[in-house]
Protein backbone atom coordinates (compact mmCIF):
# COMPACT_ATOMS: atom_id res chain seq x y z
CA UNK A 1 0.00 0.00 0.00
CA UNK A 2 0.83 3.93 -0.15
CA UNK A 3 0.15 6.86 0.90
CA UNK A 4 -3.41 7.96 -0.59
CA UNK A 5 -4.61 4.42 -1.29
CA UNK A 6 -7.96 3.94 -0.78
CA UNK A 7 -8.91 -0.05 0.43
CA UNK A 8 -12.31 -1.56 1.30
CA UNK A 9 -12.36 -2.99 4.96
CA UNK A 10 -15.86 -4.60 3.81
CA UNK A 11 -18.98 -3.28 2.51
CA UNK A 12 -19.45 0.65 2.55
CA UNK A 13 -16.41 0.50 5.50
CA UNK A 14 -13.16 2.24 3.52
CA UNK A 15 -9.66 2.79 4.82
CA UNK A 16 -7.52 5.65 3.04
CA UNK A 17 -3.93 5.63 4.09
CA UNK A 18 -2.36 9.02 5.42
CA UNK A 19 0.70 7.73 6.62
CA UNK A 20 2.68 4.60 5.27
CA UNK A 21 4.67 1.99 7.00
CA UNK A 22 6.97 4.92 8.48
CA UNK A 23 10.09 3.85 10.99
CA UNK A 24 11.31 7.38 11.62
CA UNK A 25 10.16 10.86 13.29
CA UNK A 26 9.04 13.13 10.76
CA UNK A 27 8.43 16.76 11.39
CA UNK A 28 5.09 18.98 10.99
CA UNK A 29 4.43 19.80 8.11
CA UNK A 30 6.32 22.71 5.77
CA UNK A 31 4.54 22.79 2.98
CA UNK A 32 0.57 22.97 1.11
CA UNK A 33 0.99 19.75 -0.24
CA UNK A 34 2.49 17.89 2.68
CA UNK A 35 0.52 14.99 3.65
CA UNK A 36 -2.77 13.64 2.20
CA UNK A 37 -5.53 15.92 0.18
CA UNK A 38 -9.17 15.16 1.63
CA UNK A 39 -10.92 15.61 -1.50
CA UNK A 40 -10.13 11.40 -1.00
CA UNK A 41 -12.34 11.00 1.18
CA UNK A 42 -15.42 12.26 -1.52
CA UNK A 43 -13.60 9.75 -3.64
CA UNK A 44 -13.85 7.22 -1.31
CA UNK A 45 -17.43 7.90 -0.20
CA UNK A 46 -18.64 9.89 -2.46
CA UNK A 47 -19.40 12.28 0.07
CA UNK A 48 -18.00 13.53 3.34
CA UNK A 49 -18.64 11.80 6.43
CA UNK A 50 -18.49 13.89 9.47
CA UNK A 51 -16.44 11.68 11.97
CA UNK A 52 -14.03 8.83 10.23
CA UNK A 53 -11.51 6.98 12.88
CA UNK A 54 -7.99 7.80 13.15
CA UNK A 55 -6.56 4.29 12.85
CA UNK A 56 -2.61 3.12 13.85
CA UNK A 57 -1.43 -0.11 13.27
CA UNK A 58 2.43 -1.20 13.32
CA UNK A 59 3.78 -3.08 10.33
CA UNK A 60 7.31 -4.40 11.99
CA UNK A 61 8.90 -4.08 15.17
CA UNK A 62 10.13 -5.85 18.48
CA UNK A 63 10.94 -4.83 22.14
CA UNK A 64 8.99 -2.41 23.87
CA UNK A 65 7.31 -0.55 21.13
CA UNK A 66 5.37 2.68 20.92
CA UNK A 67 4.36 5.62 19.20
CA UNK A 68 3.07 9.38 19.67
CA UNK A 69 1.20 11.23 17.04
CA UNK A 70 -0.17 14.82 16.01
CA UNK A 71 -2.80 15.18 13.52
CA UNK A 72 -2.36 18.21 11.04
CA UNK A 73 -4.85 19.68 8.76
CA UNK A 74 -4.58 22.81 6.05
CA UNK A 75 -6.62 25.26 6.10
CA UNK A 76 -6.14 26.82 2.87
CA UNK A 77 -5.14 30.50 3.01
CA UNK A 78 -7.03 31.98 5.98
CA UNK A 79 -6.24 34.69 7.73
CA UNK A 80 -4.46 36.15 4.87
CA UNK A 81 -1.46 33.67 4.93
CA UNK A 82 0.05 33.35 1.49
CA UNK A 83 0.58 29.22 1.16
CA UNK A 84 -1.90 28.48 3.45
CA UNK A 85 -2.46 27.47 7.16
CA UNK A 86 -1.81 24.34 8.96
CA UNK A 87 -3.41 23.73 12.09
CA UNK A 88 -3.29 20.53 14.76
CA UNK A 89 -6.38 18.70 14.78
CA UNK A 90 -8.48 19.29 18.47
CA UNK A 91 -8.46 21.29 21.35
CA UNK A 92 -6.25 21.63 24.63
CA UNK A 93 -3.12 23.33 25.50
CA UNK A 94 -0.93 24.43 22.74
CA UNK A 95 1.64 21.40 23.59
CA UNK A 96 -1.45 18.48 23.29
CA UNK A 97 -3.59 20.10 20.10
CA UNK A 98 -3.92 17.21 17.37
CA UNK A 99 -1.66 14.86 19.90
CA UNK A 100 -3.64 11.65 19.14
CA UNK A 101 -4.44 8.97 22.70
CA UNK A 102 -4.70 12.46 24.78
CA UNK A 103 -0.54 12.90 24.78
CA UNK A 104 0.20 9.48 25.71
CA UNK A 105 1.83 7.28 23.56
CA UNK A 106 0.23 4.32 21.88
CA UNK A 107 2.05 1.19 23.67
CA UNK A 108 1.56 -2.24 22.27
CA UNK A 109 -1.83 -4.35 22.90
CA UNK A 110 -0.10 -7.55 22.36
CA UNK A 111 3.82 -8.29 22.05
CA UNK A 112 5.38 -6.47 19.24
CA UNK A 113 2.04 -5.53 18.05
CA UNK A 114 0.29 -1.75 18.20
CA UNK A 115 -3.17 -0.79 17.50
CA UNK A 116 -5.28 2.07 17.66
CA UNK A 117 -8.23 4.17 16.67
CA UNK A 118 -10.02 7.03 18.17
CA UNK A 119 -12.82 9.40 16.37
CA UNK A 120 -11.29 12.67 13.74
CA UNK A 121 -14.29 14.85 13.69
CA UNK A 122 -14.57 16.93 10.62
CA UNK A 123 -11.78 16.32 8.87
CA UNK A 124 -13.31 17.50 5.42
CA UNK A 125 -13.21 21.26 6.99
CA UNK A 126 -9.30 20.86 6.01
CA UNK A 127 -7.75 20.59 2.40
CA UNK A 128 -5.66 18.50 3.08
CA UNK A 129 -4.34 16.23 6.45
CA UNK A 130 -0.78 15.36 7.70
CA UNK A 131 0.05 12.67 10.14
CA UNK A 132 3.54 13.54 12.26
CA UNK A 133 5.55 10.86 14.17
CA UNK A 134 6.50 12.76 17.00
CA UNK A 135 8.10 9.66 18.89
CA UNK A 136 8.85 5.89 17.75
CA UNK A 137 10.29 3.36 20.59
CA UNK A 138 11.45 -0.04 19.95
CA UNK A 139 13.27 -2.01 17.41
CA UNK A 140 12.56 -0.96 14.01
CA UNK A 141 9.31 -0.16 14.72
CA UNK A 142 7.16 0.59 11.70
CA UNK A 143 3.55 2.03 11.77
CA UNK A 144 1.09 3.08 9.21
CA UNK A 145 -2.05 4.76 9.46
CA UNK A 146 -5.63 5.24 7.75
CA UNK A 147 -8.61 7.64 7.94
CA UNK A 148 -11.64 4.39 8.32
CA UNK A 149 -15.17 5.29 7.80
CA UNK A 150 -18.57 4.82 6.26
CA UNK A 151 -20.42 6.21 3.76
CA UNK A 152 -23.36 7.92 5.38
CA UNK A 153 -26.84 6.58 4.23
CA UNK A 154 -29.61 9.27 4.52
Amino acid sequence: MALGDITVIENDLKAIEILAATAAVNNAPASATAGVPTDLIRQAFGQFPEVMSFVVASTAGSGAMGATFRLWGMFGTLAGLAGGLWAPFGSGSETLKGVVNEGNALGEVATDLIRHAEPLLFPHHASRIYVELVAITGTLTSVTCFLAGRKVLV
